[in-house]
């Protein structure tokens, strides 16, 4: 996952997080408008006017007649809760008369404001608002009837209609309050199912403000802190410091290439140092030959002379010509020491694999035997022909194989295997001998030239010997034997090349060795 996308995970949270908040808030102010702020706006509305239609059927019913009382009491007349007409019967005055009518005026108005009220209706209901409308008329009509002359049976029933108009606003009102309760204990549902909701969200926001801290630290601020102790230990010189790379986002891509840099800087200042080093050898070695040659050519050509001079059946005659082969073989091996100090070039061929490995080990087998030390070989699925330089990869198994023989205690083996290797492409040959092993603190030296712990060593066998494996394209490595007894763990080196010239691996340098020189 890259860092911006990881960012955009963390801003994404926060801001369902704010949206959240916001969506709850405006869901809390539409609901308390809509279930509570409008319906008690409502509330005190229609109450209001069912009152001041209550207070009007008071007035009408007080001008039809004394005896009027609050109804439902005990202390109402009882012709109007038996609707007899045992009142006694009266005409209306002209101020009755005034009084009803505007009393039936005002009450037919607050009918008509009612009427544009649809909570009113949606509350108390068709039936019941239809019934209030009946008896509102009802009343209206009879204390019409009895103050323009009609008699006393329309002022009972006027009273009758004022009675039951009345009971059915006191019981509509009940039950709008019994609402109004109702929609007061929803608000405190809503009130607490709000708080819980904020308290949530706000939770969540902190959560993810908390995640986001974590989180930075653990992508930006430790990433960035490795890589700037990184850069300062690689500025001052460690180039082997390797950056722990913990993800796959842009800084871990970034770890990984620097741990890439700092590889291939300290692998071409190991080239650089190698260059320099073998320069010095060459100019040293040219030296050397150049000094050697001029007394050998007198040697051989004395040598020679006398000879001439000694009858054929002269034993000396034998010596001389001793002498002369072996400054040839002398002169020969100089002129090989003065090849290896110039640019190595191979010349691959296909060579049997294990005549030419015997073929090496046949050339130290005398100087194993002066030690006591035995030499075996073994073979597991190796290749019988393979690609190599066989002049130059002798040296290289010639340096490693005297190694071993030299590390060897008395009455031990070194076991030389050519086996497989780890791909059909690839083949090994491991040289593991028995005796103390390398030191911890020298493994990492052991193939730098002029690098020895022999009291007559050169220094220079392994370090060739890496030259050659590398330039035909393979690996050489070391690692700790296992242990054998009482004698040490030992050593076993590994020259691991390809079958076929070209394709090489990835070489690295190796790590351990045990005696080198």
């Amino acid at each position: 996952m890259s860092l911006q996308v990881k960012f955009l995970l963390l801003v994404g949270t926060l801001v369902l997080a704010v949206v959240g908040s916001l969506a709850a808030a405006w869901w809390s102010l539409r609901v308390v408008h809509t279930e509570v702020a409008s319906p008690f706006h409502s509330v005190t509305h229609v109450l209001a006017e069912l009152g001041q239609l209550k207070r009007q059927a008071e007035r009408i019913a007080g001008g039809l007649g004394p005896g009027w009382s609050e109804p439902g009491t005990s202390a109402g007349p009882a012709a109007l809760r038996a609707a007899q007409p045992a009142l006694a019967p009266r005409e209306p005055t002209d101020d009755d008369a005034r009084e009803i009518r505007a009393a039936i005026g005002r009450a037919r108005s607050h009918v008509r404001t009612l009427e544009q009220d649809d909570w009113l209706r949606q509350r108390i209901g068709l039936s019941t608002w239809n019934s209030l409308r009946m008896k509102v008329d009802a009343m209206s009509a009879g204390a019409s009837d009895w103050a323009g002359g009609a008699g006393h049976a329309s002022r009972i029933g006027a009273l009758r209609a004022c009675w039951e108009l009345h009971e059915l606003i006191e019981s509509t009102e009940l039950r709008i309050l019994e609402d109004a309760r109702r929609s007061v204990e929803y608000s405190d549902q809503l009130r607490a199912t709000l708080a819980w909701w904020l308290a949530s969200v706000f939770l969540a926001a902190a959560l993810a403000g908390l995640l986001a801290v974590v989180l930075l630290r653990r992508w930006v601020q430790r990433p960035v802190a490795e890589l700037r102790r990184a850069a300062s230990r690689i500025a001052a010189g460690d180039f082997s410091h390797r950056i722990p790379v913990t993800g796959g986002d842009e800084i871990g891509q970034l770890m990984r290439e620097v741990n890439h840099m700092a590889g291939m800087v300290d692998r071409l200042l190991r080239e650089a140092v190698d260059r320099e080093r073998f320069a010095a050898v060459g100019q040293m070695v040219r030296r050397i030959v150049h000094n050697v040659r001029n007394p050998l050519a007198g040697i051989r050509g004395l040598a020679e002379i006398t000879r001439m001079d000694l009858p054929d059946t002269s034993d000396g005659r034998e010596n001389l010509t001793l002498i002369v082969n072996t400054v040839d073989s002398f002169e020969k091996w100089l002129t090989e020491l003065l090849d290896s100090t110039k640019p190595l070039v191979l010349h691959p061929r296909p060579t049997p694999l294990l005549p030419w490995v015997q073929s090496v080990v046949q050339t130290h087998l005398p100087s194993a035997r002066a030690k006591a030390v035995g030499v075996e070989v073994a073979t597991h699925n190796a290749p019988d022909l393979v690609e190599i330089d066989p002049r130059h990869l002798d040296h290289a198994l010639a340096a490693v194989l005297a190694n071993a023989i030299d590390a060897a205690p008395p009455g031990s083996k070194v076991s030389l295997s050519v086996a497989a290797g780890p791909t059909p492409a690839q083949f090994e040959v491991s040289v593991m001998d028995h005796g103390s092993g390398v030191p911890l603190d020298l493994r990492g030296r052991i193939f730098e030239p002029h690098f020895t712990t022999k009291a007559h060593g050169t220094g220079i066998g392994l370090a060739i010997a890496q030259q050659i494996v590398r330039a035909h394209g393979g690996l050489i490595t070391h690692e700790d034997a296992p242990k054998n007894g009482s004698t040490g763990s030992g050593a076993v080196f590994r020259i691991r090349l390809p079958v076929c010239a070209g394709q090489s691996e990835q070489p690295n340098v190796a790590e351990n060795s045990h005696q080198p020189g």
